[in-house]
């Protein structure tokens, strides 16, 4: 028995039980509610689960079984009588969430049945003859009046497309599987309609269509189900409908969760419903978890920004509707590595600062050259998000960075002037000795062994007289300084020491400020957060 199972495995994975199908979970099967409530389930939720394994090859044809049949040339030990046991089922089905008895079926019954000698096309034809000769496509198949169509959905996701924060965009790569139950095509099996299943032609253009389809489509659309290429409907001889296609869905979002960005979770509801108001109700898959009707494939989606988080993804149905509430967490490593390390690290390095000469122009300049770039960080971030009045925790981040930076900036060109030369009208009263007549130049001259003069200081006194050597810059004995006189000067040195003050205590209270903030904004970043509940219309009461 183990070496059959290797070779039912190998079958599998060669293609031979189209493996693609299984694997890509292209369910063409009846799942409507109420029938075939086996094929509905997982089989972890069946209460018997020895029961559940059974799926005769023949029980819908009701015809005799041919155990010895070799479906597939080559595999001779893969006989029907091994896909007919109960290992060979478990083994078909050991990576799929749910499957139904139904698609083993389809695969084995004509090899493994005793069928009509009509050949297969005949069949098919004679089918498709009764069934359409007087079929309406533009009539919805209920019960009653009152009644409502119950159509059976199944999501099932792939990818993610693209996520535009700008645009309030989400793009999915996704299958949407439809089943319902019309009577009218329904069809008695025998020796001439030996059919139990037929490919019909399914659109939503009622000139394309053969039978009746849901209008279901994506409400809140930039691209809907509508734009899917039209794929041919299963239509099963109790008059199950399946219809499955795949496709591109773009949807206008209101996001939630941005404000943590870039540790953010990003939510988009996606609303599904009918815009024809045919009376028709969605009903959602039950997968025995809370992603009803939402099912996300074995497909590793790589380099990509965004990737989905299956946890948090919900859905939740009305009864017109049912909206699907899709999460997603980003790549962090561009936004730290490229904007909130350097960032930080520019702000520390702009600390750099209080370790120059305040006397000196270079401190102005090398602090400003950290604020430029500082603010280059923050442009360039501003690019990445949407323009909104919320806030968000890494404009808030570059933000006040850029504040502390201009704290600096400021602080330093206040000391500067504090300590700064004197304003350039008493600077261009100065006279060179040295460009003097030669007799003023001569050392033994009387007339200049006094002049009115200052020393070339940053805190030059502009009253100050004293003897100084010839070639020191001076002043003319009868030139009076333009400025506030002593009242000018006492302010100014008031406000010198004010400022000497505020830089000392500047060196220690801007860096731990910083620092601080940082560490509150960290600690803070989980708080940073939306309540989908009051921005989205389809309320997640899981939560």
């Amino acid at each position: 028995m183990l070496s059959t199972l290797l070779l039912l495995s190998l079958a599998v994975r060669i293609g031979a039980l189209d493996a693609v199908a299984i694997r890509s979970f292209d369910r063409s099967y009846p799942f409507s509610a109420g029938h075939a409530p086996v094929d509905l389930k997982s089989r972890s939720a069946q209460e018997d689960p020895t029961h559940t394994e059974e799926c005769p090859i023949c029980a819908r044809l009701g015809t005799s079984f041919l155990p010895l049949a070799i479906p597939y040339p080559g595999l001779n030990e893969l006989t029907c009588q091994v896909l007919n046991s109960n290992e060979a089922y478990k083994e078909t089905v050991r990576n799929e969430v749910i499957i139904p008895c139904a698609v083993h079926q389809d695969y084995f019954e004509e090899w493994c049945c005793e069928v009509s000698s009509v050949p297969h096309y005949e069949c098919e034809t004679n089918v498709k003859t009764d069934l359409f000769a007087s079929y309406n496509t533009a009539v919805v198949p209920r019960a009653s009046r009152a009644a409502w169509l119950s159509v059976d959905t199944l999501l099932t996701y792939y990818a993610i497309g693209k996520i535009n924060l700008a645009e309030s965009s989400v793009e999915l790569f996704v299958d949407i599987t439809l089943s319902w139950k019309d009577p009218r095509l329904a069809w008695n099996l025998t020796s001439d309609n030996c059919a139990t299943s037929i490919l019909e032609r399914a659109s939503l253009d009622t000139e394309l269509t053969k039978i009746w389809v849901p209008s279901m489509d994506l409400l809140n659309r930039e691209e809907g189900v509508q734009s899917f290429a039209d794929v041919p409907a299963k239509v099963y001889y109790d008059g199950t409908v399946v219809w499955k296609r795949s496709g591109k869905i773009q949807a206008f979002c209101s996001f939630v969760g941005l404000r943590g960005l870039p540790y953010d979770e990003l939510g988009c509801q996606f609303l599904f419903g009918d815009d024809a108001n045919q009376k028709v109700s969605y009903n959602l898959v039950d997968l025995g978890n809370k992603h009803k009707g939402l099912l996300f494939a074995d497909y590793a989606q790589t380099y990509s920004e965004y990737s989905i988080l299956e946890e948090r993804s919900v859905s939740i149905s009305s009864v017109t509707g049912f909206a699907m509430n899709f999460y997603f967490t980003r790549a962090r490593r561009h936004y730290i590595y490229l904007i909130i390390v350097p960032t930080i690290l520019f702000v520390i390095i702009s600390f750099g600062q209080f370790f120059f000469d305040p006397a000196s122009g270079e401190r102005i300049s090398f602090v400003l050259s950290i604020l430029l770039v500082v603010v280059a960080q923050t442009i360039i971030t501003s690019d990445l998000l949407p323009l909104s009045r919320e806030k968000l925790w890494l404009n808030e981040l570059t933000t006040w960075s850029m504040f502390f930076v201009l704290a600096g900036v400021f602080e330093a060109l206040l000391y500067y002037i504090a300590i700064g030369k004197q304003p350039k009208k008493i600077e261009q009263n100065l006279i060179v000795e040295k460009s003097a007549s030669p007799t003023q130049n001569n050392a033994e001259s009387p007339d200049y062994d006094l002049v009115s003069c200052v020393e070339a200081k940053s805190d030059y006194d502009s009253f100050s007289t004293e003897e100084v050597p010839k070639g020191k810059i001076g002043i003319g004995p009868t030139l009076q300084p333009a400025f506030l006189g002593r009242t000018g000067k006492k302010l100014r040195e008031k406000f010198l020491k004010i400022m000497t003050l505020i830089d000392y205590v500047a060196k220690f209270v801007i860096p731990i400020s910083f620092i601080l903030y940082l560490i509150i904004m960290y600690a803070t970043k989980k708080n940073w957060d939306d309540d989908a509940n009051s921005v989205w219309l389809y309320k997640d009461t899981t939560s």
